[in-house]
């Protein structure tokens, strides 16, 4: 007797045990699950929410597409529509978002340029994906915002003056597109890496500037201009370069002695 019963729960467990994996898929599949919805809410290149909806933009056609002019919304998390009236947005107009009070936007795809103070005096702003089809960044777009790193895509050309000037940045990928990069472009930051592609030509008066000593890294092909630029980069003590690393070393307090109060 003991031996068929023995048997029957036997059967019974697998009968059940499928089940109980079901149950266990269904509600999470434990901690993989949950890291998985992490990596996805932390990748600034996947939209986590809506687009916002088009009452929240002021915005203008230009050639080409839309220009979004202000923000008149009140997100503290942004994602730009790709469309407006079926129209690609194309550009983020001057000081569109400035001083919004924002922490996160996410840019359309169809984005070709960021304007003239675009973001800036938005020091919450710690996260944003340029687009790989943007090719300008304007003077002081991200002047004042709280991004700590940025990767340019090789689609840009030029970065304009002052562009992260005031920005609590530590690291800086420079695509192969870029040409020029304006003066004071990433100045008062506290930059430990750059890293700069192989198209850059001229890289202007006082780009780099940090609290940190930091190595630059290019590609070998960069023009020997841009080299010689880095070489008269604002203030430093020590300027060691090759053909392929600079690194930089600044002395004390050096931050505010140039222009300080530059307005773009």
């Amino acid at each position: 007797m003991k031996k068929r019963i023995a048997i029957l729960l036997a059967l019974v467990f697998v009968l059940l045990l499928p089940f109980f994996v079901a149950c266990n898929n269904y509600n999470g599949g434990g901690e993989g699950n949950n890291n998985t919805e992490n990596n996805v809410q932390n990748n600034p290149t996947t939209p986590t929410i809506p687009e916002n909806p088009v009452s929240d933009f002021e915005f203008r056609a230009i050639p080409g597409g839309i220009e979004i002019t202000a923000f008149i919304g009140t997100s503290i998390r942004v994602r730009i529509p790709a469309t407006i009236e079926d129209v690609a947005v194309t550009t983020i107009g001057f000081a569109a978002f400035e001083d919004a009070g924002i922490m996160e936007v996410f840019l359309p795809e169809s984005l070709t340029a960021i304007a003239w103070r675009s973001f800036r005096d938005n020091p919450a702003l710690t996260s944003i994906h340029i687009p790989n089809n943007v090719t300008t960044i304007g003077e002081g777009a991200f002047d004042g915002t709280g991004l700590t790193s940025v990767i340019i895509p090789d689609s840009m050309t030029s970065i304009g003056a002052g562009a992260f000037w005031n920005t609590p940045l530590t690291s800086v990928t420079i695509g192969n597109g870029v040409t020029y990069i304006g003066p004071w472009a990433f100045y008062d930051t506290q930059l430990t890496s750059v890293t700069i592609g192989n198209s850059t030509a001229r890289i202007r008066a006082h780009t780099f500037s940090s609290t940190n000593a930091f190595t630059v890294t290019f590609d070998e092909n960069i023009v020997n201009a841009a080299r010689e630029d880095l070489r008269c980069s604002y203030g430093c003590t020590t300027c060691e370069i090759n053909d392929e690393e600079a690194r930089f070393v600044w002395p004390p307090n050096h931050i505010g002695n140039w222009d300080e109060d530059y307005d773009w």
